[in-house]
């Protein structure tokens, strides 16, 4: 069966100029392991337990949560001096919520639920302390 689907994908990527490298394919699965996959040419293909595919890593949610939370604050902590201007607080606001909350929710629509309701409870815990730092309430804006 793995034969008939690797020389069906074989001939679908040829047909648009797609050349498949056997020697950095790698599979994933996830009800099952295999010990050992080889190509029809005899090329052992190496099973993992998560791939990077498009920045986001397939298998760990947790690990893209991670990835966006840091890159986030790393973002808000390059606005400091909006965050401590005279700048009305409702424009801080807007600001953050366009420029950095983006940032956090890159690719949120892959996570796990798991993932997602860790990270509302980040979510909140950022706006807290977004607003404790803007000295505003949630009526404010």
């Amino acid at each position: 069966m793995v034969s008939l689907f690797e020389v069906t994908l074989k001939a679908a990527a040829n047909q648009v100029c797609l050349y498949w490298n056997e020697s950095k394919t790698e599979f994933i699965t996830t009800s099952f392991k295999f010990t050992e996959l080889k190509s029809l040419s005899n090329i052992s293909i190496k099973n993992v337990d998560d791939f990077k595919y498009l920045e986001s890593h397939i298998a760990d949610s947790q690990k893209n949560l991670r990835i966006c939370k840091a890159l986030a604050w790393n973002a808000c902590n390059r606005l400091d001096k909006i965050w401590h201007s005279n700048l009305p607080h409702k424009l801080k606001v807007q600001t953050f919520r366009t420029l950095i909350e983006p940032v956090f929710l890159y690719e949120s629509e892959t996570w796990t639920l798991l993932a997602l309701i860790k990270a509302t409870r980040v979510n909140q815990s950022a706006q807290k302390d977004l607003e404790h730092q803007l000295e505003i309430t949630p009526n404010t804006y």
